[in-house]
Parts: C-alpha cells; structure tokens; sequence
C-alpha cells in the first residue's frame, strides 16, 4: 500500500469511530469506557459539541497521517510541530467531514492534509 492509500485508509477507520461514537447512547458510551477508560481523553473538535470522542485509536491514526505526510516535505518536515499539525489536521477533519458533511474521498482527504 501506497502512502496515500494508507492515509485514505486510516481516514476511513477515522470517520467509522467517530460515527460509532456519535450513534451510542450515553449509558452505552458509559459501559464502554468502564473497559476503555483511555478512548476517553481522545477526541475532535466539533463547534456544535464542543467535542467528540474519537478513541485513542482514531487519534493515532491522525499522527500516522501527519508524519507520512510530512516525511515528503522535507523543508516543511523540519519546520512543523508535529503535534500542532495534528491539532489542524483534526480541525480540518472536522470541518469538512462532520460539520460540512463532505464525502470521504482521496480529493477531500488530499484537501484536508493540504
């Protein structure tokens, strides 16, 4: 798999979490964490909700996103906080696929890293 293919992969285990999140109902969600508390601490902005859980999971694959994609921006690479990128990255993720419901496609994904 091609680094692209992978972000367009983990872009999709992304969007199946947190639409797992967002159709469970709090005593469901409660359950949950009692067996995965850490899933809890990692989340998504959402200007509605303020935020929304995406697991720890899901969060990882956002930093696996960023350092593939920063590893072929050689100036950029030296240049970026990686854990700053990954806070726009989650913004930018947000915006588009939550609040403006854009199709998770390669062209939106490109946009999204971009």
């Amino acid at each position: 798999m091609n680094k692209r293919q992978q972000n367009f992969a983990d872009l999709n285990f992304i969007c199946e979490r947190v639409v797992w999140y967002l159709k469970q109902k709090p005593k469901d969600l409660m359950e949950y964490f009692r067996t995965h508390k850490m899933d809890a601490l990692y989340s998504i902005p959402d200007k509605k909700r303020g935020m929304i859980i995406c697991g720890r999971e899901a969060s990882e694959k956002f930093f696996d996103i960023a350092k593939r994609h920063l590893s072929s921006q050689k100036e950029e690479k030296n240049k970026t906080n990686l854990d700053e990128f990954v806070t726009k990255l989650k913004e930018e993720f947000s915006r588009r696929f939550v609040q403006n419901g854009e199709d998770i496609t390669e062209v939106n994904m490109d946009r999204m890293i971009s």
